[in-house]
Order: structure tokens, then C-alpha cells, then sequence
């Protein structure tokens, strides 16, 4: 039901060759995924009151500008990121790789799988 509401009220794409939403649209669509991601960049976990919505899968591979696409990123993870999906970024990021941190196993159930913290 939202993801259809937002369509429509939106003014969202649905089919034919303007793939993309209007600028006024985009301006609320950026507004929401903003409050959603509490003004936090989805990728270094910083506070970025005046960040930018990222497209997560970029339009240019595929993706699209359904709020599922999209995260609050800084204006640096956003430009470093360009047109890469973000595996693909982080991969080629070693400065960012090396902030997270190693998984510490906090229990291992009767079946021996391990759970990650």
C-alpha cells in the first residue's frame, strides 16, 4: 500500500521512456530517506544533516529510485562510491575495510554455528 501511495502521490515512473522522477519529486523523496536514515550516512555512520540519497544499486547498473535503492550517504562515501555497487566499492576501499571490524563470536548453539556480534 505505501510504495503504491508513493507512486502515485510522487508522481513516481511507472512506464514509457521518463524513467526518472521530476525534481520536485526528488526533493521529498530525498527529504524521506533522510528522516528514515535519522541524517545518518548509511556507509561510514556519520551524522550528515546535509547529505545526499544515494542510489545503493546505481541507476547506470540496473537500479532504480524505489526507497528499497536508496541510502543516506556523505557527500565523500557518495562521490567515492561513484556508479559502483557497494561490495564492489568497498572491495576497492582498503582505508574502508579496514573500519569494520572482525566478527566476534558471542555464542556457539548446541549445533555448533557460531553467532556473529
Amino acid at each position: 500500500m505505501f510504495k503504491f501511495t508513493v507512486t502515485l502521490e510522487m508522481g513516481w515512473p511507472n512506464k514509457g521512456k521518463d524513467k526518472h522522477l521530476t525534481r520536485e519529486s526528488w526533493a521529498r523523496v530525498r527529504n524521506l530517506v533522510k528522516k528514515r536514515d535519522n541524517a545518518i550516512c548509511q556507509y561510514c555512520g556519520k551524522d550528515v544533516p546535509d547529505g545526499e540519497a544515494d542510489h545503493v544499486l546505481p541507476l547506470s547498473q540496473g537500479g532504480t529510485d524505489a526507497m528499497t535503492n536508496l541510502a543516506w550517504a556523505c557527500k565523500a562515501c557518495n562521490r567515492s562510491k561513484g556508479s559502483k555497487p557497494p561490495c564492489e566499492w568497498l572491495a576497492s576501499t582498503k582505508e574502508c575495510m579496514a573500519e569494520f571490524p572482525e566478527p566476534e563470536i558471542i555464542s556457539r548453539p548446541n549445533n555448533g554455528e557460531a553467532i556473529f556480534l
